[in-house]
């Protein structure tokens, strides 16, 4: 199959699944204090009385615009200087320049990574070549893509890596049972639960490791879940990884899934439920949260 993964092809929807905000300020990432502090401007020093400043703290971006000059002004370079907030931490100014009136041109934004690494799931489940276009390259769709290679799957990259052919194995991995796999998961979310599901679903023994914040993130209502499906799934303490896998496949039945602490724990069930040896019916327990990227999820799967 052919899967497009540009989030511009989804439009308006795509735009509700991810809560951007169409109109009036950013929020502002990782602001702290009173509520009143919260809504108000977060004054840094102004690198020009007439140019905006956009400032980066870390990788989450502060946007504070300061001073704007009006259209019509002549366009300036950018410039990069050092900055310090009132909490007298570095930080990093980009001067951006405005320009002189309306903008007309075409943006290409970057895939996502919600999107790749569910398509990437589909693709190396499914039993024949799948190609991926608009995937982001990213940490994550990265350990994504070695943990399948390093079980036998094939996948290559364009240069560019925005697009992906992956051949699928039918839900049959070359390393057969027996012989235990240990991935590392890095500090990704998506790939250590969608992962989990789908090598609970695929046979075999494997064991699922991160770094150490990764550690502190619960699976283990994921766990819990495929162990109702047939599988024998393990994790540190009940609840966090390491994740043991030890399985025959999935039986399927009935299964109860917690959706209050991630949606990604259903999606993985969904993923992985149509390798199981018979039809498999889902519940869900408690108040499910980011309840889009379960539609998400079935969208891709519909690709596929």
């Amino acid at each position: 199959s052919s899967v497009y993964l540009e989030p511009a092809g989804l439009a308006q929807g795509h735009r509700r699944m991810f809560g951007r905000r169409l109109s009036g300020h950013p929020r502002l990432p990782g602001a702290r204090g009173r509520a009143s502090d919260r809504n108000s401007t977060h004054q840094v020093p102004s690198l020009s009385p007439t140019r905006p400043a956009f400032v980066l703290k870390g990788t989450d971006p502060l946007r504070i615009l300061k001073g704007l000059p009006p259209l019509g002004t002549e366009p300036y370079l950018s410039e990069l200087t050092e900055t310090m907030n009132h909490n007298n931490e570095t930080m990093t100014a980009i001067e951006i320049p405005v320009a002189a009136g309306p903008i007309t041109a075409t943006v290409t934004p970057p895939g996502s990574k919600s999107l790749t690494n569910r398509a990437l799931i589909c693709a190396a489940l499914a039993h024949e070549t799948s190609r991926l276009t608009g995937a982001l390259d990213s940490e994550d769709t990265q350990i994504m893509i070695e943990a399948w290679q390093a079980l036998g799957v094939p996948i290559e990259a364009s240069e560019d890596r925005r697009e992906l052919v992956v051949h699928g194995c039918g839900g049959q991995l070359k390393n057969g049972l027996g012989t235990s796999q240990h991935l590392f998961m890095g500090n990704s979310g998506t790939s250590i639960r969608f992962l989990s599901a789908a090598l609970a679903a695929c046979g075999g023994d494997f064991v699922l490791d991160g770094v150490p914040r990764m550690r502190q993130r619960p699976i283990g209502d994921l766990g819990a879940a495929l162990r109702q499906l047939g599988a024998n799934v393990n994790c540190h303490a009940g609840s966090f990884p390491p994740v043991e896998i030890h399985s025959d496949g999935l039986v399927g039945g009935q299964a109860m899934v917690a959706a209050n602490l991630s949606s990604q724990y259903l999606s993985g069930l969904l993923m992985a439920a149509p390798l199981a040896k018979s039809p498999v019916q889902l519940s869900v327990a408690g108040e499910m949260v980011s309840e889009p990227y379960v539609a998400m999820t079935v969208s891709v799967m519909q690709e596929f």
